[in-house]
This record gives C-alpha cells, sequence and structure tokens, in this order.
C-alpha cells in the first residue's frame, strides 16, 4: 500500500500553513483548506502559485487541476521537505 499524500508549506503574507492532500485532490481542495484556517470569505478569491526554491512565483495554479496535474506527487512532496505555494 502505497501512500498518495503530499505535503505543502503555503505562505501567506507572514505566516506560513502546513497542509496535506491526497494527490488527487485539486487545487480549489487546498484553497478550501486554507480559507477554512485563514477565515478567508471565500476560496475563489484566493490565487495559489507553485514557488521557486527563493520564494518567486513560478506558474498560477488552476481551480480544476488535479495535484498531481501540477507536478506534486508522493515523491517529489514528502512532509520532509514539502512544497511551497
Amino acid at each position: 500500500h502505497m501512500s498518495n499524500e503530499v505535503f505543502f508549506e503555503v505562505r501567506r503574507q507572514k505566516s506560513h500553513y502546513y497542509l496535506d492532500a491526497e494527490e488527487h485532490q485539486t487545487v480549489m481542495d487546498l484553497k478550501r483548506m486554507l480559507a477554512g484556517i485563514t477565515k478567508v470569505h471565500s476560496a475563489d478569491t484566493m490565487e495559489l502559485w507553485k514557488l521557486d526554491e527563493e520564494g518567486g512565483k513560478t506558474q498560477l495554479l488552476h481551480d480544476n487541476a488535479q495535484l498531481s496535474e501540477c507536478g506534486y506527487s508522493a515523491q517529489n512532496a514528502k512532509v520532509s521537505f514539502g512544497n511551497f505555494i
């Protein structure tokens, strides 16, 4: 049984949030998780970006895309180093 769990560190202003999800979940699923944590009224108004190692925005993540389609997998988004959004 292989886990398809992926881990993220989300940077929002000066705060950092840690989320875990499944590869098949969508970007909108992540937005809804984040909206619940941050008390933002609507996940629809959020933008999630793939960041490079320096924190620069490299790719806007589209709501309907599965996390695996965005390049995130259990192999590259482990809890030890995660991914930045």
